[in-house]
């Protein structure tokens, strides 16, 4: 390729669109009461959904947001994302949670317990004194955890024209989540049996006071564990990981606007769902994709401020089309744990990216970006026969995210064009913040990209 098409390779490389993964079920986010056989409200465990913007594939070798491939030069991209661990999400009301949530199991929550030495010792002492049950607790636990995913991102892109391009993208995911259950507080059993076995004349309390002065500490972990596969019919509650592609983005690029110190460009495209849906029978997994089509529009621009400096901007907005899928079938707004399965019409809510960014060259060599994004997903909707279900589900589902971005780019194109360098190519180097957010998990990256033009 000659010098002239070879300086035109400056377009960033097409957004492959945030994925949404569901995360750990006791983590910050929306409450989950977990009910008993009487379908009384018992005790609370947490349940999230995690938008992270994991990929952000960028095809430009320089700071010109419109500038499109050559005609027929393709270009080929691998980037390798790092999360850092993600143990803490904003809520409804934009504060941020660590992803942890104490459990207290008091009188009323034993009941939902399927274990018969626990329910028979309790059911005694709540049959001959009811007094004395409800102040019984068994003790609080700690359930926490942390994801990882670790993303290879591959793409290629080929120019049909000089100011036309077309690419295909497509994600390899891997994903560790990791639980911890801890122990804060044990029984108050002896406690209770003090107050009561010295009661005079009261035989009830006395009794009350003998069965429990010595009880066994019978809740534990595997307690936990047995409510919700038992009862409510989920695969065990633990560390998970697996592997597979995300979905695919496959889109045209248009650079119908070039002048001497500006240009833009226009986007569509669409993206197959290709990833990994989310298990309603597993609580801890994360998706890989959201199982559905989508389409999208991407318009944006960017302006010469100097030789050296430029300022680029750009909007994507997602439309993404409905889809059946199986759910659990939430019993109220706070209670998405439950033990039946449906069939649900999902909308999903549609998505909003902006962008903006400062690039500086600082040499034939090395380039700096700083850019700040926003991301906004509308409320989804469900159809079912579940009446009242579909609100419960839609709950909480619209979200907000703000980051930062700095890059540094390694670049042999120029000195490929000065005949100073054997081929063009460029690595980046780039790290992403999350500011701020609303219903979204707090997620950081590290990102390094390799990108040859052939």
């Amino acid at each position: 390729m000659h010098c002239q098409k070879i300086m035109n390779i400056f377009h960033e490389f097409p957004r492959i669109n945030p994925y949404t993964m569901k995360l750990l079920p006791c983590f910050g986010g929306n409450q989950v009461k977990i009910t008993g056989l009487d379908n009384e409200e018992e005790f609370t465990l947490m349940r999230i959904s995690v938008l992270a913007p994991l990929l952000f594939l960028s095809l430009s070798a320089h700071a010109q947001y419109y500038k499109t491939l050559p005609k027929g030069v393709r270009a080929a991209v691998f980037r390798n994302i790092q999360t850092t661990n993600i143990d803490s999400s904003y809520n409804q009301s934009e504060s941020l949670r660590p992803m942890a949530y104490d459990i207290n199991l008091d009188s009323s929550s034993l009941k939902a317990l399927d274990d018969t030495s626990i329910q028979n010792m309790f059911n005694y002492v709540r049959d001959i004194y009811p007094e004395g049950f409800d102040r019984l607790s068994a003790g609080s636990f700690s359930i926490s955890g942390a994801a990882k995913l670790s993303v290879n991102a591959y793409a290629l892109a080929w120019g049909i024209t000089d100011t036309v391009s077309v690419y295909g993208a497509l994600p390899m995911y891997k994903a560790q989540v990791n639980m911890k259950y801890k122990r804060t507080k044990k029984n108050n059993f002896s406690e209770v049996a003090d107050l009561y076995a010295t009661e005079t004349g009261n035989d009830m309390a006395q009794g009350f006071g003998s069965v429990f002065a010595n009880a066994p500490d019978l809740i534990n972990g595997s307690t936990i564990q047995n409510l919700l596969v038992q009862n409510y019919g989920y695969k065990e509650i633990g560390d998970w990981s697996a592997e597979g592609p995300g979905d695919m983005e496959l889109g045209i690029m248009n650079n119908f606007l070039q002048k001497d110190k500006y240009g833009a460009m226009t986007t569509i495209g669409l993206i197959a769902p290709t990833g990994r849906e989310d298990d309603p029978d597993i609580l801890q997994d994360v998706a890989f994709g959201d199982g559905q089509w989508d389409v999208f529009a991407e318009i944006g621009g960017g302006y010469r401020l100097r030789d050296n400096l430029f300022i680029n901007s750009f909007a994507r907005y997602t439309y993404q089309f409905a889809s059946e899928k199986e759910k659990r079938v939430p019993t109220s707004q706070d209670m998405s744990i439950s033990d039946e399965k449906g069939s649900f019409y999902e909308k999903l809510g549609n998505k909003l990216l902006m962008d903006v960014d400062v690039d500086y060259i600082h040499s034939d060599w090395f380039e700096m970006k700083a850019a700040y994004l926003y991301e906004t997903i509308g409320k989804a909707n469900y159809e079912s026969d579940y009446g009242s279900a579909n609100d419960y589900l839609a709950a909480n589902t619209d979200s907000s995210a703000h980051n930062v971005r700095l890059t540094g780019t390694f670049t042999s194109v120029t000195p490929y064009l000065k005949q100073k360098f054997l081929l063009p190519g460029l690595v980046k180097l780039s790290y992403q913040k999350m500011i701020h957010g609303r219903n979204t998990e707090k997620v950081d990256r590290y990102e390094v990209e390799f990108r040859m033009f052939f």
